[in-house]
């Protein structure tokens, strides 16, 4: 079984291109043991198919790019730290997210994505965004453009999860002094998240809260307090995975849709369009995540690889996708929902694979 998984690995030069992004990314961020250094080459090493000088010197570049990559992602924070302190700041920023919090005490919360901020020397350019939880609705809307004045930003060590969304400082002000710089006249964000929100509320309104809580959960990707009621029962039974919404969840719905259209008897190019279409719209009236993205991304590349008659492996599609979500947010690999999606995947499509080869 070993031999064979190996022999699958060891068929392009997709999975050893990975490993080295995947390497350059984890030495720049962690600085592991030279142990760690050594099992990333003999990886590396095992999976190219044939091993050449110029290869190899190809490989080290792409591990250096995937170091320089995870460093101008991560620098943005680095100069928020050196930038701020507990003293209150005056901040231009963009509204890049507004909803209702579920809370006792707390109404809404904001997210600022920021620009610039005002020190002893002046205004500095400043990146990041800031999650602001506030016990009252502001009068404002994604995409203004506002100035907010003395606000307190407390540092504090964040998560991975945190960085990855570029979220530097969380603050709870009972009261957000503010100026209006520039509202947008129409906005596309607005626009999906009011259409995401009125579709919400108007679920939310025919279903029972239980009922909502597992709907938003399983099919919008959106936990709610109904929710979070149901995580002991489901953690008693082991099952407590089932209240998240995976790829699975995203095939099922393409696999039904799919079966529905077949019997349209419509062109290959009709139905992907459709098809596409569909994914779009669930998608942006849903609340994405990475194992999503993953489903939806293998899903786009093997329909557009059937369509122009391109040979591949479900396994080489799953490496460019993991490929692509570094390449776009290379903090992703620090993240255990990136970890768990796409290794268990890699582990079962290898399982699969080497299973079939044996029959």
């Amino acid at each position: 079984m070993l031999t064979r998984a190996l022999s699958l690995l060891k068929t392009s030069w997709s999975l050893p291109l990975l490993i080295a992004f995947i390497a350059g990314i984890h030495i720049q961020a962690l600085q592991p043991s030279p142990i760690v250094i050594l099992v990333y080459l003999a990886l590396t090493l095992i999976t190219t198919p044939e091993i050449e000088l110029k290869g190899l010197a190809f490989i080290v570049g792409i591990a250096l790019c995937g170091a320089i990559s995870y460093l101008s992602h991560i620098q943005p924070y680095y100069d928020f730290i050196r930038t701020t302190q507990d003293g209150p700041y005056d901040i231009l920023a963009t509204v890049s997210d507004i909803h209702p919090y579920e809370h006792p005490f707390l109404r809404t919360k904001l997210t600022l994505t920021m620009h610039d901020l005002r020190t002893d020397a002046g205004w500095a350019t400043l990146k990041g965004a800031i999650d602001i939880y506030l016990p009252y609705t502001p009068y404002l809307e994604i995409d203004d453009l506002i100035q907010v004045n003395a606000l307190y930003l407390t540092q504090k060590n964040l998560s991975y999860f945190s960085l990855r969304e570029y979220c530097y400082a969380t603050v709870f002000p009972q009261h957000l002094s503010y100026l209006l710089i520039e509202k947008q006249r129409w906005s596309p964000r607005r626009w999906i998240q009011k259409h995401r929100r009125n579709l919400y509320e108007r679920i939310k309104q025919k279903l029972t809260p239980q009922t909502f809580g597992l709907f938003s959960a399983l099919f919008l990707g959106h936990k709610t307090s109904e929710t979070h009621e149901y995580a002991p029962a489901f953690r008693n039974w082991g099952i407590s995975h089932y209240l998240a919404r995976s790829g699975l969840h995203l095939m099922i719905i393409m696999l039904l849709w799919n079966t529905l259209l077949s019997f349209l008897q419509l062109s290959v190019l009709t139905e992907l369009i459709i098809m596409i279409s569909i994914v779009g719209i669930y998608t942006m009236l849903s609340w994405s995540s990475v194992s999503f993205l993953r489903a939806l991304l293998m899903w786009m590349g093997h329909k557009l690889l059937r369509l122009h008659h391109l040979p591949y492996t479900t396994l080489d599609l799953l490496i460019v996708v993991a490929g692509i979500v570094l390449i776009t947010n290379p903090i992703n690999l620090m993240c255990l929902d990136f970890q768990l999606s796409f290794s268990l995947t890699a582990a079962l499509i290898c399982a699969y694979q080497a299973h079939g080869q044996k029959r």
